[in-house]
């Protein structure tokens, strides 16, 4: 009786501990949901948050004219997906999710969000007519380089080039300047840059005796510190006024012109820099539209407040086509007067262009794709560039063009000028991270200012290998291992990065590789007559072929560059002193021996000692030839590891010349 009263016991408890756990689970899903919900809305607030703050910022930068910046700091949510974010033309989007968090402006904004999820800082950067969003490495002292001087004189002047970030900067610059009348140079262009350092760039002009009026250019700085890249670019104007003038202007304005082609309904932003002579401080500084379109077209223009002498200041100005204004150019001033100095004024000249269909609802046409370079190969990076028109599709300006490789994503192409404004828009789009071997197509559309996407226009590209080696048989010889290791120990002189595949020769034989895709084939033994076919029919379409190492004895002669029998290297000898072929240029090696078989030329040299290599039994000398005219070229038969420091660039040369000299392209 007691046993079953233990037992009975044992079984209630039991039931309650079970019952405990059921409890216990559900309250740990129940929790488990709601914290999955907590989180799904703090990513959803992140989100919102960083775009609103990001819009803001946006605004207040813009509204502030040209080198207005202010720093954000944001959240970037877990769930943050950064290939299907971005920032450009007038759109924000973040993608969390699968969910896109967005914000539209009135005006042009570019950058990226940083690539990884969490907390950042983020700089919010005006350009005068539109607003850069993106990690600031680096800041100017200068928002824009005026200088003011007469012929036959040189100025110097200088910038400063600060760090924004703890990270270590490496810093490139580009001065973009073509005036031939004013000459202008530029030092350091490239420098490091340690957490909170700077450095002066320092610029001279010379204007010739008889330059004249405006001349523009402009520099590019680019910052990286390993992973984030910025680039700035600061507009430079020289005026160079006649030796006459004893000062410059009093009131100086640049750009003296507004030319634009702006749709009805739509508004633009431009940014005009005032700039004061020595002599020159103004109580203030006014602007005077002409009367009737396009002068009452402008706003934002509230007088500026005084001025210093030799001082410059930036003021954006807006332009708004009223809805329904008939296409047509128009013309028009704007009168900028410094008040309370005598003479003190310059002029801004308006050319406004108003065109486009209110009912168009067809997008842009895209034509002239081309590919850069025309030749190109793994791993290089490649530019797209195309013309986008909307003359013949509703003659509305363009919007955006965007490009994919293949079936990839959409990437946003930028356009020549800087800012889509025009019906017809260079446009172009830099890959980086390049392109495997093989066919490749790339897919551009574009979209119009009434937001019509138009067709997507496609072009079919190739992407090569430098070097394909085709090996004797399915497994390596000693002699292919040796030269296959050289090449990859080995660097090209011309930049090449010699990408190499290696396969047998039964494999091209077969038809299962297609060498068509490869600039020069490289060969270190052989045996197959079957395979001078292919290789004949590869250089007949373009491609080259080296025979190097054991292959000199049989693959010259089975494609029939040298005699099938006799011995080559006693027929029709003449001896010079330098060759001066791209492949011995620079090598003064003594006399070499060029031997002329059917026509052919291809060379022998009797130089085995401390210039080349070290001697080998078989055979006992060095042979080079080149045929250019049939695409083949003779190196060896020393092997690799017998080679001087002579001998190695002359085998880099060889294989160079193979891949420069190969026409294969698309």
């Amino acid at each position: 009786m007691g046993s079953y009263k233990y037992a009975q016991t044992s079984i209630e408890f039991l039931l309650i501990i079970a019952a405990m756990i059921v409890i216990i689970t559900s309250l740990i899903l129940i929790s488990q949901s709601q914290f999955g919900n907590i989180n799904a809305l703090k990513e959803q607030n992140d989100a919102k948050n960083t775009i609103y703050d990001l819009s803001s910022a946006a605004k207040e930068v813009y509204s502030q004219g040209i080198g207005a910046k202010k720093k954000v700091f944001i959240t970037l949510p877990s769930g943050y997906e950064a290939s299907e974010s971005y920032i450009a033309n007038q759109s924000l989007k973040l993608r969390v999710r699968g969910t896109d968090f967005a914000a539209v402006e009135s005006f042009d904004v570019h950058g990226a969000f940083p690539g990884v999820k969490g907390n950042h800082w983020v700089w919010v950067v005006s350009e005068g007519n539109k607003v850069r969003i993106g990690t600031a490495l680096i800041s100017l002292n200068k928002n824009a380089l005026y200088i003011i001087m007469s012929g036959n004189t040189t100025t110097n002047t200088n910038i400063s080039v600060a760090s924004l970030t703890t990270n270590n900067l490496s810093v490139s610059s580009a001065f973009s300047w073509s005036p031939t009348e004013v000459v202008a140079s530029m030092s350091p262009g490239s420098f490091n840059l340690v957490s909170g350092a700077a450095q002066d760039i320092y610029l001279q002009f010379s204007a010739v005796e008889d330059a004249i009026g405006y001349y523009n250019g402009e520099i590019t700085f680019t910052a990286s510190d390993g992973s984030n890249n910025e680039s700035i670019r600061l507009p430079v104007t020289v005026e160079v006024v006649s030796a006459l003038i004893v000062t410059a202007p009093p009131i100086t304005v640049v750009p003296s012109m507004w030319n634009e082609s702006i749709p009805a309904g739509f508004a633009s932003y431009k940014s005009f820099t005032i700039c004061t002579n020595a002599d020159t401080a103004p109580s203030s500084v006014t602007f005077a539209p002409s009367p009737g379109p396009p002068g009452s077209w402008v706003s934002g223009i509230e007088s500026l407040g005084p001025m210093a002498k030799a001082s410059c200041t930036n003021k954006v100005l807006i332009l708004t086509v009223p809805a329904g204004t008939t296409n047509n150019i128009y013309s028009g001033s704007i009168n900028v007067v410094g008040q309370g100095v005598s003479n003190a004024q310059d002029t801004i000249s308006l050319a406004i262009q108003v065109g486009g269909d209110p009912t168009d609802i067809t997008g842009p046409v895209v034509y002239n794709i081309t590919v850069y370079p025309k030749k190109l190969y793994q791993d290089d990076p490649v530019v797209i560039t195309a013309i986008a028109s909307d003359e013949t599709t509703g003659n509305n300006t363009i919007k955006s063009c965007q490009i994919r490789f293949d079936s990839g994503s959409w990437f946003y192409m930028t356009s020549d000028d800087g800012v889509f404004d025009e019906v017809s828009e260079n446009v172009s789009y830099n890959y980086l991270s390049g392109l495997t071997k093989g066919p490749h197509v790339a897919t551009i559309r574009c979209t119009d200012s009434r937001d019509n996407i138009g067709s997507e226009y496609s072009y079919s590209f190739k992407v090569f290998k430098e070097i394909l080696f085709i090996t004797k048989g399915a497994f390596w010889s000693g002699d292919e291992w040796d030269w296959i290791t050289w090449i990859w120990i080995h660097h090209s002189f011309l930049g090449y990065l010699w990408n190499m595949d290696i396969v047998s020769a039964n494999s091209v034989i077969s038809g299962s590789i297609d060498t068509s895709y490869y600039s020069s084939v490289v060969m270190s033994d052989y045996s197959s007559s079957t395979l001078a076919s292919n290789l004949l029919s590869y250089t007949s379409g373009g491609g080259v072929v080296v025979f190097i190492g054991k292959s000199v004895q049989d693959g010259p002669k089975d494609v029939f560059i040298v005699p099938a029998s006799g011995n080559p290297y006693t027929e029709s000898q003449i001896t010079i002193t330098d060759n001066t072929h791209f492949i011995t240029s620079g090598y003064p090696l003594g006399d070499w021996v060029i031997l002329v078989s059917d026509s052919q030329i291809y060379g022998v040299s009797d130089f085995i000692g401390d210039e080349l290599a070290t001697s080998e039994k078989f055979p006992s000398r060095l042979v080079l030839g080149v045929v250019p005219d049939r695409g083949f070229a003779i190196w060896g038969t020393t092997k690799p590891y017998r080679l001087y420091n002579g001998g190695d660039d002359i085998s880099v040369n060889v294989i160079d010349w193979a891949i420069d000299n190969s026409t294969l392209s698309n």
